[in-house]
């Protein structure tokens, strides 16, 4: 029983873990998709 609850408890902290580790991906490829526009616009229109 002890084994169980054990198990659920791991069960669940990695269930939070998975969503927080998503949570920070979405936003870091979001800032990097942004980042280009942000940085440099007038040297990005330049180079390209």
């Amino acid at each position: 029983e002890l084994l169980l609850a054990l198990y659920y408890l791991v069960y669940v902290l990695e269930l939070i873990t998975f969503g927080i580790m998503q949570d920070y991906t979405r936003k870091i490829l979001f800032w990097l998709s942004l980042q280009p526009y942000v940085s440099y616009p007038r040297g990005y229109s330049s180079i390209s």
